[in-house]
């Protein structure tokens, strides 16, 4: 089960990283140069001949300034969906193991970690002169030795 939902949140991630900007046809039909290319073509060729002005100027750092805006909200818009993704798989995660309850090894460890406690604790008022019952001392000095 846990594998099935970390391959879910894998192929999300994947999924995601389709939508970017970028390519917009198929492998075998983006080598012929697209419609939207000459598009960039011909404004990259415009930007270069007519870089002169000073309207260009401020024009070109309004655009500059609209691209990083852009790119901005969609950093955040990933890392939004991201933060939900990984919320969801640790609210899965956790109902699934509050499914599971608790184990005879859980019990176990719990067990072992009250009874080293007591010994330690016993330990501690024998140190500091303090009394402790004839038979914890025995099992005390029996666990020690």
């Amino acid at each position: 089960a846990q594998a099935d939902t970390e391959w879910k949140f894998a192929r999300g991630k994947l999924w995601i990283s389709y939508f970017d900007e970028g390519g917009t046809l198929p492998t075998p039909f983006n080598i012929i140069p697209s419609p939207k290319s000459f598009l960039y073509a011909m404004a990259w060729l415009k930007d270069k001949v007519c870089s002169c002005s000073k309207r260009h100027q401020r024009s070109k750092w309004q655009s500059i300034r609209k691209v990083v805006k852009k790119v901005n909200e969609k950093e955040a818009r990933y890392q939004s969906v991201m933060r939900d993704l990984i919320k969801r798989y640790l609210m899965v995660r956790q109902k699934s193991d509050d499914k599971q309850g608790v184990t005879e090894d859980d019990l176990n460890e719990i067990k072992g970690d009250i009874s080293a406690f007591r010994f330690e604790l016993l330990e501690i008022f024998r140190t500091n002169g303090m009394r402790t019952p004839a038979h914890m001392q025995q099992r005390s000095s029996k666990g020690s030795g």
